[in-house]
C-alpha cells in the first residue's frame, strides 16, 4: 500500500490534473492511496467567502463565490470531459449550497462556518478529480474522509478520535481484503477534513492534508 499526498499548488490547474494522472497510472503493482487538497488557492477563497458570510457582505461574498466557481469550471473544460454533464451537475450542486448560505444567518461560532464551508474545496476537488480518473478508465474508489476520520468538536483544530478512526478506515479502505485481491485499488480520498459524531465537518488545521497521510499510512 502506497500513500501519495497531492497539494494545491500541484494541482491548480489541468495539467497538474494531468500530472497527478500520470503519477498514478506509473504505479501499477501497488494498492494507492491518493489524497488531494484543494485546487490551487481554493482555501484562500473560501477563508475569504466564510468572512463574507459572517460579515454579511452579500457583494463580496457572490464576488469570490463567483472567482471560485469560474476556476473550477476551467479546470472541467481544460480536461476536455466529453460527457460534462455529470460532474457539472455535481459540482453546481456544492455551488448552489454555497449560494443559498447567504440567504441563512451564520450562527456565532465563525470556526464552525469555517469548517463548514472551506472543506468543500477539497469535496470539489476529489470530485472532479475522481471523474477525470474514471473517464481515462483507471477504477478509482471514492472515499468522503468526512465518513471515517472522526474527530471531537474543535473545528479548525480538529483532534482526532483515533480509535473510531482506525475502525471506520479499516471499514471503509478495505485494507483487510487487500491481500486476497490481486486487482490493483486506487482509493481517492480528500486531505485536511474530518467529521465529528454528528457528522458536522471539522478540519486538522492549515496544511492538515500531510496530517491527513500520515493518519491513513500509519493506520
Amino acid at each position: 500500500m502506497i500513500v501519495y499526498k497531492f497539494g494545491g499548488s500541484v494541482i491548480k490547474n489541468s495539467e497538474g490534473v494531468n500530472r497527478l494522472t500520470e503519477i498514478i497510472k506509473d504505479c501499477t503493482d501497488e494498492d494507492l492511496v491518493v489524497v488531494v487538497s484543494a485546487f490551487g488557492k481554493t482555501t484562500n477563497n473560501l477563508e475569504k467567502l466564510t468572512e463574507y458570510y459572517f460579515n454579511n457582505d452579500e457583494e463580496g461574498f457572490n464576488n469570490i463565490l463567483n472567482v471560485i466557481k469560474k476556476f473550477h469550471f476551467e479546470i472541467i473544460y481544460d480536461l476536455q470531459f466529453e460527457e460534462e454533464n455529470e460532474i457539472l451537475n455535481e459540482i453546481s450542486s456544492i455551488f448552489n449550497q454555497l449560494s443559498d448560505l447567504i440567504n441563512h444567518k451564520p450562527t456565532n461560532n465563525y470556526d464552525f462556518e469555517y469548517d463548514q464551508i472551506v472543506s468543500l474545496g477539497e469535496i470539489l476537488s476529489t470530485k472532479i478529480i475522481s471523474v477525470y480518473l474514471s473517464k481515462l478508465n483507471i477504477l478509482n474508489h471514492f472515499i468522503d474522509a468526512r465518513t471515517c476520520l472522526k474527530s471531537g468538536n474543535t473545528y479548525r483544530e480538529a483532534i482526532i478520535d483515533w480509535e473510531l478512526t482506525n475502525k471506520l478506515v479499516k471499514e471503509k479502505f478495505n485494507f483487510s481484503n487487500n491481500s486476497k485481491n490481486k486487482d490493483k485499488r486506487t482509493y481517492l480520498t480528500q486531505g485536511f477534513i474530518a467529521s465529528n459524531k454528528d457528522n458536522f465537518s471539522t478540519t486538522l488545521g492549515r496544511e492538515g492534508s500531510d496530517f491527513t497521510a500520515a493518519i491513513l499510512a500509519n493506520i
